[in-house]
């Protein structure tokens, strides 16, 4: 019986500030294979939009904890009135930004425990009462952490630092 569980959710908006895309979408990249997910884009488009350009960009992650866990991550990315310029002798983005960082937590995510009614219930009884501390020290903390790691990475290349 396969359950999803949203360890961290974070949000983070940035009015008018200078930035460069493609360094916050490399970083983003390799910070999720750093932390030992497969990498998939799921959407990157760049349009003009009304007051400049726009792009937007979902970034996906997935792994494979143990045969019972599976942690994905993924950060949604939507620049919006973007404006190049040059910054330090450096071509440079500005504009607005809103970044969401989404990690979640499946468990029996290959079914084994969903294939009868008592399964299902034992399945419960095991989840919720034999191990929920255990998951919660193996798993959840882990997956916070990393967490953590990629909202300090992100506010660092977005120059928050």
């Amino acid at each position: 019986m396969v359950t999803r569980k949203n360890v961290a959710s974070r949000e983070l908006k940035v009015h008018n500030r200078i930035f460069s895309i493609n360094s916050i979408l490399k970083a983003i990249k390799e910070k999720i294979k750093e932390q030992g997910y497969t990498y998939n884009e799921k959407k990157h488009v760049r349009k003009s939009g009304k007051y400049g350009e726009e792009a937007e960009a979902v970034l996906f992650g997935f792994k494979e904890v143990d045969d019972y866990t599976k942690a994905e991550v993924e950060v949604s990315l939507f620049f919006h009135n973007i404006k190049k310029i040059k910054y330090n002798n450096k071509d440079k983005d500005q504009g607005d930004a809103f970044i969401n960082i989404k990690y979640d937590w499946l468990k029996d995510y290959k079914n084994y425990w969903g294939t009868t009614k008592f399964n299902q219930f034992l399945y419960k009884i095991y989840a919720d009462t034999l191990m929920k501390e255990k998951h919660k020290a193996l798993y959840k903390k882990k997956i916070q952490e990393e967490d953590r790691e990629m909202l300090a990475m992100i506010k660092k290349e977005m120059r928050f630092e």
